[in-house]
């Protein structure tokens, strides 16, 4: 099994190869939702090794390993002339006269949300939570970040989905604040302010009605 499939994907990454400049070739592993936990990221290092173990033993000129950026970028360095590309690269069009603009305002309610979760989790560092704490919040921010999120190219069904890990990212992170408060000011009054009735609505500011 490891035989065959170390073969198959070595045609693919000599498919690669056949773009590059260089004989370093740079493959990223994994897509939007690998590595979610401990025990899948191990799973995928282990199977991924035992392929680069016998690609490297019986495949000769062949050279497989791990490895970051900086790692691939020290390995081509010299090795040949990179292009210059200078210019405007927007508004972009790939077919047709399909310009890709509307993503600069589309899905205003969620590029908002984005920026409020982004506001909460700099303000609970700053207050000190750690990044343990703060991770699922984090992530639920990253996940945003894809090509079809932020941009607000995705379906509907899918933007909602997004909405939903954000604004109950932003509630669970007002909440560690306010605890944090409450434990440093000895007090129980406090509330979070900022307000959204459901994940898509209009986020306000109700601190007027906190005594």
């Amino acid at each position: 099994n490891v035989a065959r499939r170390s073969k198959l994907i070595l045609d693919q990454w000599q498919k690669k190869a056949s773009l590059y400049r260089s004989n370093v070739v740079l493959v990223p592993l994994g897509d939007d939702f690998r590595y979610r936990t401990n025990n899948e990221a191990e799973e995928q290092y282990n199977n991924f090794q035992m392929i680069f173990d016998y690609l490297n033993a019986n495949v000769k000129g062949v050279q497989v390993q791990f490895g970051t950026l900086s790692d691939y970028f020290n390995a081509v360095r010299g090795t040949f002339q990179p292009p210059l590309l200078k210019g405007s690269f927007f508004t972009y069009a790939d077919r047709d006269q399909d310009y890709w603009s509307g993503y600069f305002t589309s899905r205003v309610f969620d590029k908002a949300l984005d920026r409020k979760l982004e506001q909460v989790l700099f303000a609970a560092s700053a207050m000190g939570a750690t990044p343990e704490e703060m991770r699922e919040h984090r992530r639920s921010l990253s996940l945003f970040q894809h090509h079809d999120g932020v941009t607000g190219t995705a379906k509907d069904i899918v933007v909602e989905d997004y909405a939903r890990y954000m604004h109950n990212a932003i509630e669970n992170v007002q909440k560690w604040m306010v605890d944090k408060l409450k434990t440093n000011l000895n007090t129980s009054s406090l509330q979070p302010c900022w307000k959204a009735s459901a994940p898509r609505s209009l986020g306000y500011f109700d601190c007027n009605s906190l005594n």
